[in-house]
């Protein structure tokens, strides 16, 4: 590499200077890690009445397969 190209290459992270930054890193942070906890919050609600359904599904079959049973 010339002599030239190496002077011009950056070693260390330098904002641009025509340009004012608008937000901060700390609340991006703040708000990807509220959006990820909202997933989370979602997700497990939704599990919680899925499993909710699956379990008194399985009371009625349950309970079908006793009366069946009774009857023989």
């Amino acid at each position: 590499m010339s002599q030239q190209a190496t002077e011009q290459v950056p070693n260390q992270f330098s904002p641009a200077a025509d340009t004012a930054e608008t937000t901060s890193a700390e609340g991006i942070l703040v708000a990807a890690y509220m959006v990820l906890w909202l997933i989370l919050m979602v997700f497990v609600g939704l599990s919680y009445r899925r499993q909710r359904a699956t379990s008194a599904r399985l009371d009625e079959i349950e309970r079908a397969l006793a009366a069946r049973s009774g009857s023989e």
